[in-house]
């Protein structure tokens, strides 16, 4: 041979050979593609944040005078959100201990208040909730 070293000779890139990429360049690869996508929407977020803030700020308006101005009303639909919407995304993610303790409280609650509420009071029922 005439001692060519071919680790030194010039590679030139050509249009139709492929690079595989590693995982890590992918994920950079889309990353940047995912900026380019999004260019310019910065306001457009700026917007959606503002008016985030804004309804926030109006609802906690309307709660504070829905009870100020029907305190009754409040008290019964908020307990009942209190109680009601921790067992129905207990439903729907599966959270069957949850789901189990909720309705045995729920279940012993219910008979406290019920003994509670007898009329007349029963001599027992102190001793009952003891």
């Amino acid at each position: 041979m005439d001692g060519i070293n071919i680790t030194e000779l010039p590679i030139e890139p050509s249009e139709n050979v492929t690079r595989i990429l590693t995982r890590e360049e992918q994920i950079r690869e889309e990353h940047r593609k995912l900026h380019e996508l999004h260019k310019g929407h910065e306001s457009m977020h700026a917007e959606m944040l503002i008016i985030l803030m804004i309804t926030m700020i109006v609802a906690q308006i309307v709660l504070l005078e829905w009870k100020r101005r029907h305190f009754r009303s409040f008290q019964v639909v908020t307990s009942l959100a209190l109680w009601l919407i921790p067992f129905i995304m207990s439903i729907r993610m599966s959270y069957w201990r949850f789901i189990v303790f909720w309705t045995l409280f729920s279940l012993i609650t219910g008979l406290v208040v019920r003994k509670a509420l007898e009329k007349p009071l029963q001599g027992s029922t102190p001793s009952v909730m003891a």
